[in-house]
């Protein structure tokens, strides 16, 4: 051992030995890097920016260019896309672009994005101007070669060579739906920004369920669909200033695509950093002495919160050796004491009203939509409308448990929350605080969600401040006609049911779970196959949550008593007391009959004593 180590050691000092102990030859160790490879190392992070945003600039506006362009009978002889194909475009878009640069440059591909990380996340201040310059300079090129491509189908288009309007200027550009203001389109963009640099947040937090690197480009993918399938329609999700600067037009350009994003993703970034963000590193946790001298051989220390220092100086359990001096140690400020007790319901709260923004969003961008007055097509897709609808609330429910599941187990459901605290040992004592977190943050991303299509709203229903039953039900669930109180319920009960004995196997240790950055993945699948078939006759509510934080929402702004009153307080049995009942025997029957750990209700031994395992898989 002892020659190794000074073989090592030699090795480490030769000053003409490569990386594998082989010495160099002299030519060797003069010419291992060309003039090329040191101006590259100053450009390639610039270059890997102009690259990724100019393949997300490409897929967008390409399939912008094909999808409008291949509804005119001259260009083609079937159109070659909808709404549907225009987000799974951009989605692509994103995706690609993350994948070629995120291992370089971080993968901002967004202004928007290298600001909130320069004043949140400790990114250099001296590369934001390459950064952008970079990204902006990407999007003008990535637009020209997509111009290029299709600039004959253009001509046809416009009605001849050379004329150009904003009919096609949409192609390349957003505008604003003629209905909306500048200031409903502001507040859009501003939502759709900082939901988007939430989510990217908590994808990339380590303290939460951290989603494998190789797979963030995926998650993106899934969240840039769901943002243009439930807040697209007013503005086409401008949420990234690079890509829509080069255009020139009124000043609704300066406000809407470009200021907006900028002012979304701090917002965004500041809400995970204030509430959620839990790392030493965050600008609200910093400590509050700085007196204390504690040195740590590796940087994992700094992610262990609670953890008591015993008598030799080691950390418990992590192995992590402290030098204590004679002061104490390190403490963080009041704030991040006061958010440690905040920190769960928040994350519940963060969770179903992103869960509602999605999902709701979506309900209200596929069927009002359909009126001429409000959007020249549908956007949602002629037939797949409905499947529009399933995907939103799949994304919605993967984003949710996305933000909050390494915080707060991401329950995100009061039913979920119950069959935890009945079946797996969850503290009784969070519960009520659980729930009316999850409430609360059904009723915020209902009213987000009514803000910001209250113009479409009042066309849809023939007049402004006329609401009815129409499209309350874009915010809450309501019935079929033909389906009785009781068939209800059942519905309600059974969707709910193998809601939770998937989510107690994709959980289980014992059986084959994912790792814990794709549990939401498998629970976008869920979610999808639940809508598809058996979300038709009541509208696979699942959530009392969700159900109730938008009804009362929808009887503050001007729907009455109508959302309580329908079908004998309707509300009550199908869409809470459903799920709810459905949870506990779902649970039930997993444990019963296919949960094996030890911490099972119902393999406990028998002289096991009262102090049961906390075992919660999804934390």
């Amino acid at each position: 051992m002892s020659r190794s180590k000074s073989y090592t050691s030699t090795i480490s000092r030769a000053p003409n030995v490569n990386a594998h102990g082989s010495f160099l030859t002299s030519r060797e160790n003069t010419t291992r890097k060309n003039w090329w490879s040191s101006y590259r190392q100053m450009l390639r992070e610039p270059a890997a920016e102009f690259a990724g945003t100019m393949l997300l600039t490409i897929f967008g506006l390409g399939v912008n260019c094909q999808t409008v362009l291949s509804s005119n009978a001259g260009v083609s002889s079937s159109p070659k896309g909808d709404w549907t194909s225009v987000t799974l475009g951009w989605g692509a878009g994103i995706a690609l672009g993350v994948w070629i640069s995120g291992g370089i440059s971080g993968g901002h591909v967004n202004p928007a994005v290298t600001l909130a990380m320069a004043t949140w996340r400790k990114f250099p201040w001296k590369k934001v101007p390459t950064y952008i310059f970079a990204q902006l300079m990407g999007a003008l090129v990535g637009a020209a070669i997509v111009y290029a491509n299709y600039f004959h189908a253009l001509d046809v288009f416009e009605g001849g060579r050379g004329i150009r309007t904003l009919k096609t200027g949409g192609l390349f550009s957003t505008f604003a739906a003629d209905y909306v203001t500048n200031v409903s389109a502001f507040f859009s963009v501003f939502l759709a920004t900082a939901i988007l640099i939430f989510v990217i947040i908590a994808f990339t937090n380590r303290g939460n369920a951290h989603t494998p690197t190789v797979l963030l480009p995926l998650a993106l993918f899934i969240t840039l669909v769901g943002i243009a399938a439930g807040l697209g329609m007013d503005t086409g999700f401008a949420v990234n200033p690079a890509l829509f600067i080069h255009s020139v037009s009124h000043q609704y350009w300066i406000w809407c695509p470009i200021i907006a994003p900028f002012l979304g993703a701090q917002f965004g970034a500041l809400f995970y950093d204030a509430f959620l963000y839990n790392e030493d590193d965050g600008f609200f946790n910093k400590f509050s002495s700085s007196n204390s001298l504690v040195s740590a051989t590796t940087s994992s220390f700094d992610r262990q919160m609670n953890l008591q220092v015993e008598d030799e100086k080691e950390l418990s359990g992590t192995g992590v050796q402290v030098e204590i001096m004679p002061e104490v140690l390190n403490e963080h400020n009041s704030w991040w004491k006061y958010k440690q007790m905040l920190r769960g319901p928040l994350a519940e709260f963060a969770g179903v009203m992103v869960l509602i923004i999605f999902g709701n969003g979506v309900n209200c961008q596929v069927v009002l939509s359909s009126n001429s007055s409000v959007a020249a097509s549908p956007k949602g897709g002629s037939v797949q409308d409905y499947l529009s609808i399933s995907f939103g609330w799949a994304v919605g429910t993967a984003m949710g448990v996305w933000i909050s599941a390494g915080i707060s187990g991401g329950h995100i459901n009061p039913a979920i929350t119950l069959a935890f605290a009945t079946w797996r040992g969850f503290p009784w004592k969070k519960v009520p605080a659980y729930i009316f977190a999850q409430v609360m943050g059904g009723l915020v991303g209902a009213a987000l969600v009514y803000a910001n299509y209250f113009h479409a709203i009042d066309i849809f229903e023939g007049g402004r401040g006329v609401r009815t039953l129409q499209t309350a039900s874009l915010f809450s669930t309501y019935a079929l006609d033909y389906m009785t109180n009781i068939s209800c319920f059942f519905s309600e009960f059974l969707a709910t049911a193998v809601l939770v004995i998937l989510v107690l196997a994709t959980i289980d240790a014992g059986n084959s779970p994912p790792p814990s950055g794709l549990f939401p993945l498998s629970l976008f699948l869920l979610i999808l196959g639940i809508g598809a078939a058996l979300g038709m006759e009541t509208g696979y509510a699942l959530n009392p949550a969700r159900d109730l934080g938008p009804r009362l929402l929808t009887s503050m702004v001007g729907y009455g008593k109508a959302v309580y009153t329908f079908r004998n307080h309707y509300w009550i049995w199908c869409p809470i007391l459903g799920p709810i009942l459905g949870a506990q025997v779902g649970a039930m029957f997993y444990e019963a009959f296919l949960y094996n750990g030890r911490d099972g209700r119902f393999n406990q031994p028998r002289r096991a004593s009262n102090k049961r395992i906390f075992a919660f898989g999804m934390v």
